[in-house]
């Protein structure tokens, strides 16, 4: 799931990560000289679980996630992930911040 805050993405509760350094365009035919990203959402599994997170930080930084994962029936699930997050900007006292996702 992707947030986007003022032209910033933000990629919340990710299966996994994949970087690849060096020119991109070798792959993909154009893009940067820097590499590229690959970003995996998490996807359903036919196990049944859940699982959640509460962490606190810094300049009042409180954040929280959760997944869950139901299977349905036969070859079926459901997945739903979140989060929330609130808090302020090292050495800013007029900056806040609040963020919230699912997907």
């Amino acid at each position: 799931m992707r947030l986007f805050f003022l032209g910033v993405a933000h990629f919340c509760l990710p299966e996994e990560v994949e970087v690849l350094t060096g020119p991109s365009s070798v792959l993909f035919g154009r893009g940067s000289t820097g590499g590229a990203i690959e970003q995996a959402r998490k996807k359903p599994k036919m196990d049944e679980f859940t699982d959640a997170t509460l962490s606190a930080g810094t300049d009042r930084l409180k954040r929280i996630t959760a997944d869950a994962n139901i299977p349905a029936q036969d070859g079926a699930a459901f997945r739903v992930a979140g989060m929330a997050q609130d808090g302020g900007t090292a050495g800013r006292d007029v900056v806040h911040t609040r963020r919230v996702g699912m997907s």
